[in-house]
């Protein structure tokens, strides 16, 4: 198939910056009065050792108020998994990732990366996360693997990220690639999400995909919405859960695949027609972007 060569010079991300492990190391380790993050809550609810005791404590309050969170992260996590294997097969070769956490590199673990060079060898694969200790500790473990990046920035400043050396290089062929942005515009107010997926679009080649997943409040009560929305908030961190017909607005200017924008449900983490629970759940969908 296509893009299966050997490593090579053309096939690896060369930015000095980029092809040595951070100088400014630091373990990632739990320090005193560490506070709770997004990507840390997110860890303990699907089930990962990558958090500490503020992001365990802030996971129990939302499991509290939504009892099968657990659940639906680990739908959420499964839903992503699914997207990398089919996109690889139909011959994306760059993955960027935002906001993507810690990856381990283990093989035991399902790290997007892996998944995606698993089908695909040489697929070459950007992590983004705004949190210096998981980037410094990601650079870390990935350092081995030429063909991987973990980049230390902020997705709210888009223009920015994108002119960072190892992520030009990824469209630097021009061949279509996919933007993750799995349960991360969620945590963006207003109309921040679709500023941000406008600049990607433009930035993205034809026929690259985006695959995204959301939070949406479902059915859930105003009181329980706003328990949740609290938890977050003890927490320093917003979340802005949107409802299901502004999620599929997320997806303008770009073609959905089957089955469409649906409801990430826990062991059918895509289908068509899957039922909304009651409180609260994530929705997610893969598209293409066609004819500019």
């Amino acid at each position: 198939m296509e893009g299966r060569a050997s490593k090579g010079k053309e096939n690896t991300m060369t930015s000095p910056e980029s092809s040595m492990v951070s100088e400014d190391l630091r373990p990632y380790v739990e320090l005193p009065g560490s506070p709770p993050t997004s990507a840390g809550v997110y860890d303990t609810l699907r089930g990962g050792k990558d958090n500490f005791g503020g992001d365990r404590a802030t996971a129990e309050q939302l499991t509290e108020i939504i009892p099968e969170l657990p659940e639906l992260a680990r739908a959420n996590r499964q839903f992503l998994i699914e997207s990398v294997e089919t996109l690889a097969r139909m011959e994306m070769r760059w993955f960027l990732d935002l906001g993507s956490g810690l990856p381990s590199n283990s093989p035991a673990k399902d790290d997007l990366h892996r998944v995606a060079q698993r089908i695909v060898p040489d697929t070459r694969f950007v992590y983004v996360d705004n949190n210096p200790n998981v980037a410094a500790h990601g650079r870390a473990l990935l350092a081995t693997n030429d063909l991987v990046r973990v980049v230390e920035a902020d997705v709210r400043n888009t223009t920015t990220l994108l002119q960072h050396p190892d992520i030009e290089a990824l469209r630097s062929g021009g061949k279509p690639g996919a933007v993750i942005a799995g349960a991360l515009l969620h945590f963006m107010p207003d109309d921040e999400p679709r500023r941000i997926l406008t600049t990607l679009r433009e930035w993205m080649p034809e026929d690259s995909h985006l695959v995204l997943s959301h939070a949406c409040p479902g059915a859930m009560s105003k009181e329980d919405l706003e328990k949740a929305t609290a938890a977050y908030v003890a927490a320093d961190v917003q979340i802005y859960p949107r409802p299901m017909e502004e999620i599929v607005g997320l997806f303008d200017g770009f073609e959905a695949l089957e089955p469409g924008v649906v409801p990430l449900e826990p062991h059918r983490p895509r289908r068509t027609n899957a039922p909304v629970t009651q409180s609260g759940h994530f929705v997610g969908g893969i598209a293409v972007l066609r004819n500019r």
